[in-house]
């Protein structure tokens, strides 16, 4: 079994003249997400126009067991058997352990990690500012505690903040460069 925390992204076409009735189901089912223990969050990509629109779908937990106790649930595919009158085509599905998600295309046919050379660029408009800000913050924050100690909970604060905020805004800035 895996441990740590798991990325689950769905991609589906919905038909275009039900795309008010979609974003309300999404809605719905983004709340009833959040019911299940361990659930981080869910993240919506729109479509960028209106002729192929196509949603993806990010839902995070914080391990391999609440997932698949979401997965599992009855009331899960209940609203997942509301859905399919809104859409078209077949999902494409992708379930990313770890940290892996940072590099992982949510739209991409193919999934694949964009070069090395361009993970290293993302992770530096990242990392930079964020440690450089935890550098001065720190000192402040964790006054009085031993120099360890105090690298330790920067080291977490920044590893959350990487992973829940700057990676997933920065690969959306940088989606184009990053998939060509």
């Amino acid at each position: 079994m895996q441990e740590g925390a798991v990325t689950f992204s769905v991609s589906r076409l919905v038909k275009p003249d039900r795309i008010p009735d979609f974003e309300a189901w999404v809605n719905a089912f983004g709340k009833i997400a959040q019911k299940y223990p361990g659930h981080l969050g869910l993240n919506v990509i729109r479509p960028v126009d209106g002729s192929a629109p196509e949603y993806t779908m990010i839902v995070r937990f914080d391990s391999y067991d609440n997932f698949k106790n979401w997965q599992e649930s009855p009331e899960r595919q209940e609203w997942l058997d509301r859905s399919e009158p809104l859409l078209q085509g077949e999902p494409r599905v992708n379930i990313i352990p770890g940290l892996e998600y940072w590099f992982t295309p949510a739209t991409a046919p193919i999934l694949k990690t964009p070069p090395q050379h361009k993970q290293v660029v993302a992770v530096m408009l990242g990392l930079f500012p964020l440690s450089l800000a935890m550098s001065y913050i720190s000192p402040h924050w964790f006054s009085g505690m031993p120099f360890l100690v105090r690298q330790f909970f920067s080291s977490v604060i920044v590893v959350v903040l990487m992973t829940y905020v700057v990676m997933p805004n920065i690969n959306k800035w940088l989606r184009v460069w990053l998939t060509r």
